[in-house]
């Protein structure tokens, strides 16, 4: 969660790491983002900053991480193709970087606007991809039903 008095350029480096550690291949992969709606657009415009200076490619040990981010693009690109709310802000499709045009890689994408009972809200996207959902700002509660979510892992940085 990101309160509106956070330092909003720590938590888009937290974030974007969290999602793009292992491609998002992992069940603790931070998919999830609840953001209070006052920072919500300047958090989203720092993360997609953050997302197009990843290098999509083989993995390299010469580069630092995020250097490279390998990903199938099968999981992706099957919650993109039945997304019913959002806009893709950032990425959304195939990359081929450095000729490779076998379909290996799924850019590290940023939904904005996603229902929060959707899937992609909801279930494991197992790749890159990051919806952040708004939170109510008196509140500060999670405006993403309980009843089918699951967490793998939660994770604070201060």
């Amino acid at each position: 969660m990101v309160f509106d008095d956070a330092d909003v350029e720590k938590a888009a480096q937290v974030a974007s790491n969290a999602i793009l550690q292992n491609a998002g291949q992992t069940c603790s992969a931070g998919s999830r983002l609840l953001v209070h709606e006052r920072v919500h657009a300047q958090l989203l415009d720092r993360i997609a900053e953050r997302f197009a200076k990843v290098s999509i490619g083989r993995a390299s040990t010469t580069r630092p991480w995020p250097a490279r981010v390998p990903q199938t693009a099968g999981p992706g690109a099957r919650f993109l193709d039945g997304l019913e709310t959002g806009e893709v802000l950032f990425g959304g499709g195939i990359a081929e970087p450095d000729g490779i045009t076998d379909g290996a890689y799924f850019m590290p994408t940023l939904i904005d606007g996603v229902d929060p009972s959707s899937s992609i809200a909801q279930d494991e996207v197992f790749g890159p991809v990051l919806a952040p959902c708004s939170s109510q700002p008196k509140t500060r509660r999670s405006p993403l039903p309980t009843d089918r979510l699951r967490v793998a892992r939660c994770g604070v940085d201060c």
